[in-house]
C-alpha cells in the first residue's frame, strides 16, 4: 500500500505533460493553419503585387505554357494592377471566394509547409496574342523589343506571355519615312488576344498633268500617266505634291496632306496660277461665244466684251487670228448655229501660263458640222486673278 501511494504523484505528472503536449500541438496546429491559410497566402501575393515585392511574387505566382516568372516578365502584370487597383481588389476577392478568376488566374496547391500545411500558388494563364496588320514583313515590337516580322498574310503570333499591360507596335520602312502604329493593350484570358495594328497608309488615285511626279519628303512616289491619272499604293499619311518640268523650269503644286479619309479617293493637285480644266473651258467658251455673236451679228471683236478676256486686248497675240476668222465668215456670209468645246489636255506651261489642247465643233446655219483642234495658252492676270487667253492656234500635227 505504501509503495502504491508513492507512485501516484508520478502518474499525475504524466497526465499533466500529456495535456500540455496536446495543448501545444493544438495551438501549433491552429497557429500554423492561420499562418499558412489559403487566404493569407493569397493576401501575400496581392501585397507583393501592390508593393513591387518581386521576391514574394516569384514565390507565390506561377504560370502555364512554360512562361518563367521573373522580375522582367512580371512587369506588365504589375503595371496593369498598379494602375487599376480596383481590379486587384476584385482579383483578390475572386481567388479567396472561388479559387479562380475570369481574368485567367487559378489557386493551385504546390507542396506543403513542414509536410503538413498546404502551400498555395496563384497560377496565371499565359496569353498568346496574335498581331494582325495589312502587310507582310512588318516589324513587331513588344514593349519596345523586336519580336519578329509579319508573315505573308500580315500576321504574327507572339510567344506566350504573362497577363498584363503591354505596348505593341508595328513599323514598316516605307519611303519616305518609317510608318508606325503603337498601341497599349491589356492582355488577359477574358479579353481579345487578336490585336489589329493597322498601319497609317492609304492608296489613292492622283489626278494631274501627264508626266508629273508625285513626291513626299523629297522621294518620288509615282508618276501621272498620259491619261492624267496615277495610282499610288500604301502611301504614308504625309504631305504630298506634284512636280512637273516645263520649258521654263520646274513647277510644284500646292501640297495635299493625306489623311485616312483619302483611302480609295481621287485627289486632284492644284498648281498656283495654273488653270484647271473647268477654268479653261469657261474661258474658251466665253471667247468662242463672242466669236459666234460677232459672226452672226456682223460685228467684230471690238464690239464684244470678249476683248477683256484676251491678254492685252486687241494688241495681244490671240486677238488677230480670231478677228481674221470673223472677217472670213462675213466675206463668205457664213453663220453659226452652235459651238461645242471638248478639253483634251491641260498642262502647266510656265509659272502663270497653262497650255490647253481642245477640240472645237461648229455647226453652221446650213447644218454642216466642222471640227478643228486648237492649242491655246491661258495666262493668269495676277492683279485681278482672272484667266485670259494669250494665244490660240490650230494644234500642230
Amino acid at each position: 500500500m505504501a509503495r502504491g501511494k508513492h507512485r501516484a504523484p508520478s502518474s499525475r505528472l504524466k497526465w499533466w505533460f500529456l495535456l500540455f503536449g496536446c495543448l501545444l500541438l493544438g495551438g501549433g496546429w491552429y497557429a500554423g493553419s492561420q499562418l499558412y491559410s489559403r487566404q493569407r497566402q493569397i493576401d501575400q501575393l496581392m501585397i507583393g503585387i501592390k508593393n513591387n515585392q518581386n521576391k514574394v511574387i516569384m514565390q507565390k505566382l506561377t504560370s502555364t505554357a512554360g512562361v518563367k516568372v521573373n522580375a522582367q516578365s512580371v512587369r506588365p502584370l504589375l503595371s496593369y494592377y498598379q494602375q487599376h487597383p480596383q481590379q486587384l481588389t476584385r482579383l483578390q476577392r475572386d481567388l479567396e471566394q472561388h479559387g479562380s478568376s475570369t481574368a485567367g488566374f487559378l489557386v493551385v496547391k504546390h507542396g506543403r509547409y513542414w509536410g503538413i500545411f498546404p502551400k498555395y500558388q496563384v497560377q496565371a494563364q499565359a496569353v498568346h496574342p496574335l498581331v494582325q496588320t495589312e502587310k507582310p514583313k512588318v516589324t513587331i515590337r513588344l514593349n519596345q523589343q523586336k519580336v519578329g516580322q509579319t508573315a505573308d498574310d500580315g500576321s504574327l503570333r507572339l510567344a506566350p506571355q504573362l497577363p498584363g499591360r503591354y505596348q505593341l507596335s508595328a513599323e514598316l520602312r516605307n519611303a519616305p519615312q518609317v510608318v508606325k502604329n503603337t498601341q497599349t493593350v491589356n492582355l488577359f484570358k477574358n479579353q481579345p488576344q487578336v490585336i489589329n495594328l493597322r498601319l497609317p497608309l492609304v492608296s489613292y488615285t492622283a489626278l494631274g498633268p501627264a508626266g508629273a511626279q508625285v513626291i513626299a519628303a523629297g522621294q518620288v512616289l509615282g508618276t501621272i500617266g498620259s491619261d492624267g491619272r496615277g495610282q499610288l499604293d500604301n502611301v504614308p499619311l504625309t504631305a504630298t505634291r506634284l512636280v512637273i518640268k516645263t520649258p521654263t523650269g520646274t513647277l510644284t503644286s500646292e501640297p495635299h496632306h493625306l489623311t485616312s479619309h483619302d483611302q480609295g479617293r481621287q485627289i486632284r493637285y492644284r498648281f498656283a496660277n495654273i488653270a484647271t480644266s473647268d477654268q479653261a473651258r469657261t474661258l474658251l467658251q466665253a471667247v468662242w461665244s463672242g466669236v459666234l455673236d460677232a459672226t452672226n451679228d456682223q460685228h467684230d471683236l471690238d464690239g464684244q466684251l470678249v476683248k477683256k478676256k484676251l491678254v492685252r486686248g486687241s494688241d495681244g497675240d490671240a486677238y488677230q487670228p480670231l478677228q481674221d476668222l470673223i472677217n472670213h465668215n462675213h466675206e463668205q456670209q457664213q453663220l453659226y448655229r452652235s459651238l461645242e468645246l471638248e478639253i483634251m489636255q491641260v498642262q502647266p506651261l510656265a509659272e502663270k501660263q497653262t497650255q490647253v489642247d481642245y477640240q472645237l465643233q461648229t455647226t453652221l446655219a446650213t447644218g454642216e458640222t466642222q471640227r478643228q483642234n486648237f492649242r491655246a495658252v491661258i495666262e493668269r492676270d495676277l492683279p485681278t486673278g482672272q484667266y485670259q487667253l494669250a494665244q490660240n492656234q490650230p494644234a500642230p500635227g
